[in-house]
């Protein structure tokens, strides 16, 4: 984790404000989202508290569009996955899988920040990210019912189940992310294995 990022005075502003948007990821990893104040942020950016404030008027919209960006990320990730799925169902699945492990956002830093939303600002949370969530499942279930003749959309629940608890997992540090990954695509070849051999994802 960086734990000091110096906001240059010549830099641009959205820069400074990314700056900001990344300390504030720092400190939900490290403190969660309850114990989070605008002067831990400062802090890592090495400027005034009352700094912060010129980019974000309130601690809400300063966490707010950290949310956003991480909701940003995630849906930019999906988006690319699924488009190299080119509307083939089982490739749409197993895209899922890959942007919700992916290496790139299933980090310990971006799991413990989006667990520290998802846990203790529920309604922000809802408002910001729960219609792409709903909107994805709503994607997996579809491919699941080209897939399966009956059972589409429990078997849907219970990929995403599995995902939802391997994220736990990897937040409570139970498994890594190869092992996490390993146990997804053992879980779909038991919840869909007329589609999925046993040596998926490998």
């Amino acid at each position: 984790m960086e734990l000091v990022r110096n906001l240059a005075s010549r830099e641009p502003a959205e820069v400074r404000r990314e700056k900001l948007i990344e300390a504030t990821i720092d400190v939900l990893a490290l403190r969660g989202y309850s114990s989070l104040t605008v002067g831990d942020v400062a802090k890592l950016t090495c400027v005034s508290h009352g700094s912060v404030f010129v980019y974000f008027p309130t601690k809400e919209d300063l966490l707010r569009a950290t949310l956003t960006s991480l909701e940003f990320r995630y849906s930019a990730k999906m988006a690319t996955e699924l488009a190299k799925a080119q509307n083939d169902a089982r490739k749409i699945i197993l895209a899922i899988i890959e942007t919700d492990l992916s290496p790139d956002l299933a980090t310990p830093r971006l799991v413990r920040a989006w667990a520290s939303f998802r846990s203790e600002a529920r309604d922000m949370y809802e408002s910001i990210a729960l219609v792409n969530d709903d909107r994805n499942f709503e994607v997996m279930c579809q491919a699941f019912t080209v897939l399966s003749k009956s059972g589409a959309e429990i078997r849907a629940q219970l990929l995403r189940a599995t995902l939802d608890g391997l994220l736990r997992q990897l937040l409570l540090g139970r498994t890594d992310l190869k092992g996490a990954r390993q146990l997804a695509f053992a879980s779909l070849s038991v919840i869909l294995p007329e589609h999925f051999g046993p040596d998926v994802g490998t």
